[in-house]
């Protein structure tokens, strides 16, 4: 079942599952630094995640009442 459709990306849950598939699209941020940080659990969570959008100065590219998606990226090849 669709859930989300945007010009950037798709979203869809089958049988309980969450799938997400990002489209082409204009690339925002050109360079291809990321991110890396541990998250939070149980109340802390929110925390790291608000920490982490301040990190990347998320203000400018995400506005009030945007929908984001977090990617959370396990394993990821990082020796």
């Amino acid at each position: 079942m669709e859930k989300f459709d945007t010009d950037k990306y798709i979203v869809e849950e089958n049988n309980g599952l969450w799938t997400g598939k990002e489209k082409e699209h204009e690339i925002v941020k050109k360079d291809e630094l990321v991110l890396i940080q541990k998250l939070g659990k149980g109340k802390d969570l929110d925390k790291s995640v608000s920490d982490a959008f301040d990190k990347i100065n998320a203000e400018t590219v995400i506005k009030k009442g945007d929908l984001v998606a977090i990617k959370i990226n396990l394993g990821g090849g990082i020796s």
